[in-house]
């Protein structure tokens, strides 16, 4: 069964996740790792936010919340002005304000 890293960088999509090394793009790692000093085994996906209703097993019901850890905050803020003006109100649903 494929993964959805891998779904994600298919040519169907073209979507590949910064830093995967699996399913990335190699120059594209390169030029974030050089340029955006992006860490050497960090891989650009984060879970911010997961709620599960309830169940016999959680009965009320779980709803976590992660932070971005402050290199993903790093790296979002130095973005192009453009992108990042792009990219804010579409974090902003999820609660992520940069």
């Amino acid at each position: 069964m494929a993964s959805k890293r891998q779904h994600l960088a298919s040519g169907t999509i073209g979507h590949a996740i910064i830093g995967d090394s699996s399913h990335g793009r190699s120059r594209t790692n390169r030029i974030w790792k050089k340029d955006r000093h992006l860490m050497k085994e960090r891989v650009c996906l984060h879970l911010f936010h997961l709620q599960v209703p309830s169940s016999e097993y959680a009965p009320d019901g779980i709803d976590v919340t992660c932070p971005l850890s402050l290199d993903l905050v790093a790296m979002l803020e130095a973005l192009p002005v453009k992108l990042l003006d792009e990219a804010r109100p579409i974090l902003a649903k999820d609660g992520i304000n940069i």
